[in-house]
Protein backbone atom coordinates (compact mmCIF):
# COMPACT_ATOMS: atom_id res chain seq x y z
CA UNK A 1 0.00 0.00 0.00
CA UNK A 2 2.81 2.37 0.92
CA UNK A 3 4.57 1.62 -2.37
CA UNK A 4 1.37 2.34 -4.31
CA UNK A 5 0.87 5.61 -2.44
CA UNK A 6 4.46 6.75 -3.16
CA UNK A 7 4.09 5.76 -6.82
CA UNK A 8 0.92 7.84 -7.13
CA UNK A 9 2.61 10.85 -5.54
CA UNK A 10 5.52 10.49 -7.95
CA UNK A 11 3.22 10.21 -10.99
CA UNK A 12 1.14 13.23 -9.96
CA UNK A 13 4.25 15.25 -9.14
CA UNK A 14 5.75 14.59 -12.57
CA UNK A 15 2.38 15.32 -14.21
CA UNK A 16 1.99 18.64 -12.41
CA UNK A 17 5.57 19.61 -13.29
CA UNK A 18 4.91 18.80 -16.93
CA UNK A 19 1.68 20.79 -16.95
CA UNK A 20 3.44 23.75 -15.31
CA UNK A 21 6.22 23.65 -17.92
CA UNK A 22 3.64 23.50 -20.70
CA UNK A 23 1.66 26.48 -19.37
CA UNK A 24 4.84 28.58 -19.27
CA UNK A 25 5.61 27.88 -22.91
CA UNK A 26 3.87 29.69 -25.75
CA UNK A 27 3.25 28.49 -29.30
CA UNK A 28 3.02 30.55 -32.48
CA UNK A 29 -0.79 30.53 -32.53
CA UNK A 30 -0.84 31.85 -28.96
CA UNK A 31 1.34 34.79 -30.01
CA UNK A 32 -1.02 35.67 -32.84
CA UNK A 33 -4.09 35.21 -30.67
CA UNK A 34 -2.85 37.36 -27.82
CA UNK A 35 -1.18 40.22 -29.68
CA UNK A 36 -3.43 40.71 -32.70
CA UNK A 37 -6.02 42.26 -30.38
CA UNK A 38 -3.62 44.85 -28.94
CA UNK A 39 -4.22 48.51 -29.66
CA UNK A 40 -2.34 49.68 -32.79
CA UNK A 41 -1.38 46.12 -33.76
CA UNK A 42 -1.50 45.37 -37.48
CA UNK A 43 -2.69 41.84 -38.21
CA UNK A 44 -3.24 40.42 -41.69
CA UNK A 45 -4.40 36.93 -42.58
CA UNK A 46 -4.32 35.96 -46.24
CA UNK A 47 -6.27 32.72 -46.77
CA UNK A 48 -5.69 30.15 -49.48
CA UNK A 49 -8.48 31.49 -51.71
CA UNK A 50 -6.89 34.94 -51.98
CA UNK A 51 -3.46 33.47 -52.62
CA UNK A 52 -4.84 31.29 -55.42
CA UNK A 53 -6.63 34.32 -56.87
CA UNK A 54 -3.39 36.32 -56.79
CA UNK A 55 -1.50 33.51 -58.52
CA UNK A 56 -4.04 33.61 -61.37
CA UNK A 57 -3.40 37.30 -61.90
CA UNK A 58 0.36 36.85 -61.63
CA UNK A 59 0.65 35.22 -65.05
CA UNK A 60 3.17 37.80 -66.20
CA UNK A 61 5.41 37.01 -63.25
CA UNK A 62 8.25 34.53 -63.22
CA UNK A 63 7.44 30.80 -63.11
CA UNK A 64 9.30 30.35 -59.81
CA UNK A 65 7.04 33.01 -58.23
CA UNK A 66 3.92 31.17 -59.35
CA UNK A 67 5.22 27.81 -58.09
CA UNK A 68 5.76 29.20 -54.62
CA UNK A 69 2.42 31.03 -54.64
CA UNK A 70 0.59 27.83 -55.60
CA UNK A 71 2.31 25.96 -52.77
CA UNK A 72 1.36 28.48 -50.05
CA UNK A 73 -1.96 27.87 -48.30
CA UNK A 74 -2.04 30.82 -45.89
CA UNK A 75 -0.01 33.76 -44.65
CA UNK A 76 -0.41 35.47 -41.28
CA UNK A 77 1.44 38.68 -40.44
CA UNK A 78 1.51 40.53 -37.13
CA UNK A 79 3.26 43.90 -36.83
CA UNK A 80 3.53 45.58 -33.44
CA UNK A 81 5.73 48.53 -34.46
CA UNK A 82 3.00 51.07 -33.60
CA UNK A 83 2.15 49.48 -30.24
CA UNK A 84 3.23 50.69 -26.83
CA UNK A 85 6.56 49.68 -25.34
CA UNK A 86 4.73 47.56 -22.74
CA UNK A 87 3.19 45.47 -25.51
CA UNK A 88 6.57 45.11 -27.21
CA UNK A 89 8.23 44.03 -23.96
CA UNK A 90 5.47 41.50 -23.35
CA UNK A 91 5.94 40.17 -26.90
CA UNK A 92 9.70 39.84 -26.35
CA UNK A 93 9.07 38.00 -23.08
CA UNK A 94 6.65 35.57 -24.75
CA UNK A 95 9.09 35.12 -27.60
CA UNK A 96 11.71 33.95 -25.10
CA UNK A 97 9.24 31.26 -23.99
CA UNK A 98 8.23 30.23 -27.52
CA UNK A 99 7.78 26.48 -27.81
CA UNK A 100 9.91 25.36 -30.75
CA UNK A 101 9.45 21.60 -30.47
CA UNK A 102 8.49 20.18 -33.84
CA UNK A 103 10.27 23.03 -35.62
CA UNK A 104 13.75 23.14 -37.06
CA UNK A 105 15.70 26.29 -36.24
CA UNK A 106 17.23 27.77 -39.35
CA UNK A 107 18.41 31.02 -37.79
CA UNK A 108 18.44 32.21 -34.21
CA UNK A 109 20.11 35.45 -33.22
CA UNK A 110 19.87 36.94 -29.75
CA UNK A 111 21.45 40.01 -28.29
CA UNK A 112 20.57 42.25 -25.37
CA UNK A 113 17.56 43.97 -26.95
CA UNK A 114 17.14 42.09 -30.24
CA UNK A 115 15.99 38.67 -31.22
CA UNK A 116 15.47 37.08 -34.63
CA UNK A 117 14.25 33.58 -35.26
CA UNK A 118 13.42 31.57 -38.36
CA UNK A 119 11.77 28.19 -37.87
CA UNK A 120 10.51 25.57 -40.31
CA UNK A 121 8.29 22.57 -39.87
CA UNK A 122 9.03 19.92 -42.47
CA UNK A 123 6.92 16.97 -43.55
CA UNK A 124 7.80 14.64 -46.43
CA UNK A 125 10.57 16.92 -47.74
CA UNK A 126 8.23 19.92 -47.92
CA UNK A 127 8.12 23.02 -45.77
CA UNK A 128 4.73 22.92 -44.07
CA UNK A 129 5.25 25.98 -41.87
CA UNK A 130 7.73 28.82 -42.00
CA UNK A 131 7.86 31.10 -38.96
CA UNK A 132 9.85 34.34 -39.01
CA UNK A 133 10.02 36.40 -35.82
CA UNK A 134 11.89 39.63 -35.22
CA UNK A 135 11.86 41.62 -32.02
CA UNK A 136 13.86 44.66 -30.98
CA UNK A 137 13.11 47.78 -28.98
CA UNK A 138 11.17 49.51 -31.75
CA UNK A 139 9.77 46.78 -33.93
CA UNK A 140 8.15 43.40 -33.33
CA UNK A 141 7.04 41.30 -36.28
CA UNK A 142 5.70 37.78 -36.58
CA UNK A 143 5.16 36.01 -39.91
CA UNK A 144 3.68 32.54 -40.43
CA UNK A 145 3.53 30.95 -43.87
CA UNK A 146 1.74 27.62 -44.20
CA UNK A 147 1.70 25.40 -47.22
CA UNK A 148 3.43 22.58 -48.98
CA UNK A 149 6.51 24.32 -50.31
CA UNK A 150 9.37 22.40 -51.86
CA UNK A 151 12.77 23.73 -50.78
CA UNK A 152 14.05 23.60 -54.36
CA UNK A 153 11.28 26.03 -55.41
CA UNK A 154 12.35 28.44 -52.69
CA UNK A 155 15.98 28.18 -53.82
CA UNK A 156 14.95 28.82 -57.44
CA UNK A 157 12.96 31.87 -56.36
CA UNK A 158 15.89 33.24 -54.34
CA UNK A 159 18.31 32.64 -57.22
CA UNK A 160 15.96 34.37 -59.68
CA UNK A 161 15.63 37.40 -57.41
CA UNK A 162 19.38 37.56 -56.77
CA UNK A 163 20.11 37.49 -60.49
CA UNK A 164 17.49 40.21 -61.01
CA UNK A 165 19.19 42.46 -58.45
CA UNK A 166 22.67 41.77 -59.81
CA UNK A 167 21.57 42.97 -63.28
CA UNK A 168 20.54 46.38 -61.96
Amino acid sequence: MRRLFLSLILVFGVGIGTIDAQTNSVNVSDLFGEFKKCEHADYVHIPKLLIKLASVFAKDEDESDRKVMRAVSSVRILDLSDCSSDVKLSFADKLNRLKTSGYEKLIQQKSKDEQSLILTKMKKNCIRELVIVSSDGDDCTLLLIKGKIRPKDVHALINDKNSLFSKK
